[in-house]
């Protein structure tokens, strides 16, 4: 009964709430991507450091320097 009673509640003033509802989901929806590329960015640099190697970023790097010499 309390759901029915806050879509009911709510009813009314949809057509103003919905809006902010929409933007505040994708708000979360952001965060999560975000969070989601971070977890990701932090394994990788994990399993870099597990086998005693740089971070894949910096191991490019390395390799630019070792052809390109220090120009």
């Amino acid at each position: 009964m309390f759901c029915v009673y806050l879509v009911y509640k709510f009813y009314n003033r949809w057509h103003n709430t919905s809006f902010i509802f929409f933007y505040i989901l994708g708000e979360v929806a952001q965060i999560n991507v975000t969070g989601v590329r971070l977890e990701r960015y932090k394994r990788k640099r994990y399993r870099a450091q597990q086998k005693n190697e740089p971070s894949t970023s910096q191991n490019r790097k390395q390799q630019q320097y070792k052809f390109w010499g220090h120009l």
